[in-house]
């Protein structure tokens, strides 16, 4: 099943840091932009179903709706930055129906930009301006070709209709009916595009919320499984379980333990 991460969004001036010792993290979708810096040991990236691996020093851009996944192995110290289009509103305009043949570039000359971006008290203006050089140097090293705009476009309502209609009972067919498209297209291209069927991301954005309420809240589970739009409790826990390994209640109670989640 995909995470589809519903707390990396892509509204104005998001910005988010995640440092991490051996990081194994499994497929997920978001609609922001990734930066992610290898500073030594390796990691393996899924991009869309490719794999490519980072070595110490080097990095990665990721689009937003691409499906990816990280794996560690032996040892990696690494850190990510997921972040909404606008800090970087030219690129995105000029590249935004391109596709990085080669997304792996070296890094390591320019990690004091990664410090950086990695201090909380860092300002806008400073973010920004270590985005563009991260940006300057990923397009010096990366070949890109044309992708398809219809398919990007399409992924991008899909997620919007996930986002918008998940308490609702969302469908593929009434999204197909919403865009004008012929059920068997939006069906086809699905599969193709998030190489997983539409009841999983669905139940993926609504676990990923569920995630995000339980640490960041004091509500109930009962009022958490209906705020992510199950039908009752038992589903609820059910489908938790089975994302996550654990009980919404485990899942609280560790999050406060490790000192993340709201007391």
């Amino acid at each position: 099943m995909i995470g589809y991460e519903s707390d990396r969004s892509n509204i104005a001036n998001y910005f988010y840091r995640q440092k991490d010792t051996n990081l194994n993290f499994p497929a997920h979708i978001h609609d922001s932009f990734e930066f992610f810096y290898c500073y030594e040991g390796e990691t393996r990236l899924s991009i869309d179903g490719n794999e490519v691996l980072l070595r110490g020093g080097e990095a990665t851009l990721l689009f937003p709706s691409v499906v990816h996944s990280y794996a560690t192995e032996g040892h990696s110290q690494t850190v990510l930055f997921v972040f909404s289009s606008s800090y970087i509103h030219s690129f995105y305009e000029s590249y935004k129906y391109k596709t990085p043949l080669s997304p792996v570039f070296p890094f390591a000359a320019f990690e004091e930009a990664v410090r950086i971006l990695a201090a909380p008290d860092t300002d806008h203006y400073r973010i920004k301006s270590c985005l563009y050089l991260i940006l300057s140097e990923f397009v010096k090293h990366t070949e890109f070709a044309d992708c398809d705009a219809h398919a990007r476009d399409l992924a991008t309502k899909i997620l919007a209709y996930v986002k918008e209609n998940y308490t609702q009972g969302p469908s593929l067919k009434e999204l197909a009916k919403l865009l004008g498209y012929s059920y068997n297209y939006v069906s086809g291209n699905f599969r193709s595009i998030f190489h997983t069927n539409f009841l999983q991301l669905v139940n993926g954005y609504r676990i990923s919320l569920a995630q995000h309420l339980l640490e960041s809240t004091s509500d109930t589970i009962i009022g958490i499984s209906a705020a992510c739009g199950y039908d009752s409790p038992q589903s609820f826990n059910r489908n938790f379980l089975h994302v996550t390994g654990m009980t919404p209640s485990q899942y609280r109670a560790r999050q406060a333990a490790n000192g993340t989640g709201k007391q």
